[in-house]
């Protein structure tokens, strides 16, 4: 390659006769041939040096506009097909093929002309909703399928029909479809296109396709609107009906595209203009030969191409390679160095490419007129510029503006490595058994990955220095020495679906930087401090440093984190699911989470699991787990079996779900003076509020609530729960039971109630030695103050207050009771003096203002006046009296209302 390759556009004076390539000349040819075939639907071969004799029949012209002047009403021949919808006619080719066509093994020398677009060889073809041209078992040529309608319309401009011409002359048959309107009776937009069969003799033929104004897609019954547009768009290209055989147009079924065809460069290289060459029964490949030589004229010339194209984006005619053989960089060439840019180089050209500082648009130092961006340019990647020729790294493959390019002009290859691919990884894609440029350890080869389907992985995991890969289409990764040394492919679309994503990625043992793509990415940095991104899709990453930095904007997909080691989320990070990597496991990973909601997953160690914000959800599994819940809407996920103390600890009020196998529920911070309430479930539980006033709620089971500071609440259901309130934790604690309940002696409590006052449930509820106030229900309650100054109070029902404990100073006060219900039942071994046992004799009962007994057998007093309730051991006597509850005054009390036990 020199600047003097463009100066030519006819085969140079050669030095010798021998035009044969050396094996490794042949091998390079066969290497660089693969690397065009790979990216773009060409099919090329390998030819041989002969004396380019010319092809039988009439030489193709033009482009897309149609060939007119046959004859005919209207110019197009002669054979005029009659008006319709979705009908067919047989046309014999015989005039013109007088030895019949040869179509992938169906002979014969008559087709049928279908109104929708297209002609088929074995029968009519009359379906009008068009899909891809892959299966059937009809043989088809389609230059446009789709649901014509040549009737006369009912609105627009009048459909002309379709026309055919055999011209026995120039051997070429046309079929065309001219000012063509669309189902039903449809005429608003008209479509202008033809059809072309040259004959090349013995079967053999040329395909041709023009496109002069395409103006609609869809007929209405293919679900267009009645502009013709939208629904089912049309397809073209060829079938053999094997479902082996065809090809599509990449504008197929898109619609954009579709209505682009008539400036649409073809593989022509003109606008609106595909030809393919039917040989032997089959599209035929195309050949480049390859020849080498010394070029005793021009020494410096790496190589050239004759018949030079001459037209920006027009192939040459032959497109012949000839390499020198006198330059040292051409004798010594192996894939990868300057002299395998020579291959990739003038095998361009051949198929219509241009040197990119041509580009009449294109300025001085243009950033992309270099091997980074194509393989057409003389400047070296900008990674290696300025470095000697042979020591530079060259691109192994076409670049990225030349496949663009390429599957411009011919399509792209829709088979290319379609498996599950592994490039550069041990065993990868571009692990040549003769050379390391695309494996190993920091190459300096430069390539672009083409891919058209599979799950695919950049592995680079053999890198010791950092590497960034982008997986997004377009975008340049740098895997190995040299930057920006890997591309990938632009978008390939097929049925409006991206085909060449490439998947996954994982790095090496330095800090990277791997993004990801559009769709579901499983990205891993190894080792070292990583930054990984995926964007859109259900994303996966590989932490295994607590320095690796995971980013995923808001609404970019379901997306997981598979960690090794403890992590942290960032804040901005929107990740679904973060999990342990090996959840059998027994060394401690420790996850927090951010303000987005999150699924974290434990394993079977001791796990420290904080969603951080938003309703989470975490799964301990088995080890002694520590949850923290910051919110109403966190969800525990522990069952039985996974765990002898788990633990919960919340910064706001939470409630355990009922199969939650947790055995101790706190506050984050028991200083904290924020109001937490705390449920259980059916469960053993221990409860820990804070220095606020928190509310506590075994739930079932046999549970522990410890209130600390503040004025708490205890919900308790079972006479087993225990209440944990130290002395000066609060003024007003209270335990609301809904099962008869007696506090601890050094429960500091000083409210005891049942938890519905309108409940006929009968509950017994005792003191200690604190003074409390004690409520019951509207059942038949029993209630006990124990020592000190109580408060008692039955509400409804039958209630039974009791006196058991030592008198002087501890005086209870009975806030409702009432004669006709309540019973005041006393201990005998307090109340000493009283004989019997059962109801209190009357004889040992008085009620006056006084408050005093009359006689010596008085020894429970009333005081009408106040309401006090008198013991006196020694009746009438001096001394002995006693004062042990305070009723209501002016009660009606007698001696029913005492039971001596």
């Amino acid at each position: 390659m020199s600047s003097l390759e463009s100066d030519f556009d006819v085969n140079l004076p050669l030095g010798t006769s021998n035009f044969s390539l050396t094996a490794q000349e042949r091998a390079l040819a066969q290497l660089a041939i693969a690397a065009w075939n790979d990216v773009a639907n060409i099919n090329l071969v390998a030819g041989s040096v002969d004396s380019g004799g010319a092809t039988p029949g009439s030489a193709i012209t033009g482009n897309g506009t149609l060939v007119g002047g046959l004859g005919g009403p209207a110019g197009f021949g002669e054979q005029t097909m009659p008006r319709n919808d979705d009908g067919s006619t047989q046309v014999d080719l015989s005039s013109v093929f007088e030895n019949g066509l040869n179509f992938f093994g169906v002979n014969g020398s008559s087709v049928y002309v279908n109104t929708n677009g297209n002609i088929s060889f074995s029968g009519p073809v009359g379906t009008y909703t068009p899909s891809q041209i892959t299966g059937g078992s009809t043989p088809i040529i389609a230059p446009f399928w789709a649901d014509v309608d040549t009737r006369l319309p009912s609105t627009g401009s009048q459909s002309a029909p379709i026309y055919v011409d055999l011209d026995t002359v120039r051997d070429v048959v046309t079929f065309t479809w001219n000012d063509v309107g669309y189902y039903n009776h449809h005429g608003e937009s008209l479509n202008s296109f033809q059809l072309q069969l040259f004959d090349r003799g013995g079967g053999d033929f040329d395909i041709v396709f023009r496109y002069e104004d395409i103006n609609w897609t869809t007929g209405t019954a293919s679900g267009g609107s009645p502009s013709g547009l939208g629904g089912n768009v049309a397809h073209a290209g060829y079938s053999a009906g094997n479902s082996n055989d065809y090809f599509e147009l990449p504008a197929s079924g898109n619609q954009g595209a579709v209505l682009a065809l008539e400036d649409t460069v073809g593989n022509t290289g003109q606008q609106g203009l595909w030809v393919f060459e039917v040989r032997n029964g089959t599209v035929a490949a195309g050949d480049i030969v390859f020849g080498g030589a010394d070029f005793v004229d021009y020494p410096g010339l790496y190589g050239f191409v004759s018949n030079f194209p001459g037209t920006l984006g027009q192939a040459s005619d032959h497109g012949d390679v000839w390499i020198n053989h006198g330059l040292a960089d051409q004798a010594s060439a192996s894939y990868g160095n300057t002299g395998w840019q020579t291959y990739l180089h003038e095998l361009g050209h051949g198929l219509g490419l241009h040197h990119p500082n041509e580009d009449p648009n294109n300025t001085a130092g243009d950033a992309t007129n270099n091997n980074q961006f194509t393989v057409m340019s003389y400047v070296a990647h900008p990674g290696v510029a300025g470095q000697p020729a042979q020591a530079q790294a060259w691109p192994v493959t076409p670049m990225l503006y030349d496949i663009i390019a390429l599957q411009q002009l011919y399509g792209a290859n829709l088979t290319t490595r379609t498996g599950n691919t592994n490039y550069f990884g041990t065993g990868g894609e571009y692990q040549l058994a003769d050379n390391g440029l695309l494996a190993g350890t920091n190459y300096t080869a430069i390539a672009t990955i083409y891919d058209a389907g599979g799950i695919d992985l950049i592995d680079a995991s053999a890198q010791t220095q950092a590497v960034s890969i982008d997986l997004r289409p377009g975008t340049f990764s740098k895997i190995g020495s040299v930057a920006n040394n890997i591309a990938m492919a632009n978008v390939v679309l097929v049925n409006n679906i991206a085909i060449n994503m490439i998947e996954n990625a994982t790095g090496g043992s330095g800090a990277d930087l791997l993004r990801g793509n559009n769709v579901a990415n499983v990205l891993n940095g190894g080792a070292g401090a990583d930054t990984m991104r995926g964007g859109l899709g259900a994303d996966t990453y590989f932490v295994d440093l607590a320095g690796d930095s995971v980013i995923e904007e808001e609404g970019e997909g379901s997306d997981r984190i598979i960690a090794s080691t403890t992590y942290t989320l960032s804040a901005l990070t929107e990740i679904e699911l973060i999990q342990t990597i090996n959840q059998a496991a027994t060394n401690i990973i420790n996850f927090v989470g951010n303000a987005f909601a999150q699924t974290l997953v434990g394993n079977a160690a001791a796990n420290i699991l904080n969603g951080h914000g938003g309703f989470d959800i975490l799964r301990g599994l088995a080890g002694n787990d520590t949850y923290y819940v910051d919110s109403y809407g966190d969800q525990i996920q522990e069952v039985a079996g996974q765990g002898t103390l788990d633990r919960v600890l919340a910064s706001a009020t939470f409630t355990l779900a009922a199969d939650d196998d947790i055995e101790y529920l706190a506050t984050t911070n028991e200083a904290g003076t924020t109001t937490i309430n705390l449920v259980g479930n059916g469960l053993n539980q221990i409860l820990v509020g804070n220095a606020g006033s928190n509310i506590l709620n075994g739930g079932g089971g046999i549970d522990d609530l410890r209130g600390l500071g503040g004025n708490d609440f205890y919900y308790v259901d079972s006479a087993y729960d225990t209440i944990q309130e130290g002395i000066g934790q609060g003024t007003l604690d209270r335990v609301l039971a809904s099962t008869s309940y007696t506090l601890a002696a050094d429960d500091h409590v000083e409210y005891l109630a049942t938890t519905n006052e309108a409940s006929t449930v009968s509950m017994t509820l005792s003191g200690n030695s604190m003074a409390q106030t004690i409520v019951g229900n509207a059942g038949n309650n029993v209630l006990n103050g124990g020592l000190r100054n109580d408060i008692l109070r039955g509400l409804g029902g039958a209630d039974t207050f009791i006196f058991n404990t030592a008198l002087a100073g501890n005086v209870d006060t009975i806030d409702d009771f009432s004669h006709n219900d309540d019973t005041i039942q006393l201990e005998n071994a307090i109340f000493t003096a009283i004989t019997g046992l059962g109801v209190l004799s009357a004889a040992q009962f008085v009620a006056n203002a006084a408050g005093q007994a009359t006689t010596g057998n008085h020894h429970i007093i009333y005081e009408t006046d106040t309401g006090n309730l008198y013991y006196d051991s020694n009746g009438n006597a001096a001394g002995g009296s006693v004062l042990f509850a305070h009723l209501d005054a002016g009660l009606v009390v007698n001696n029913s209302d005492f039971y001596i036990v």
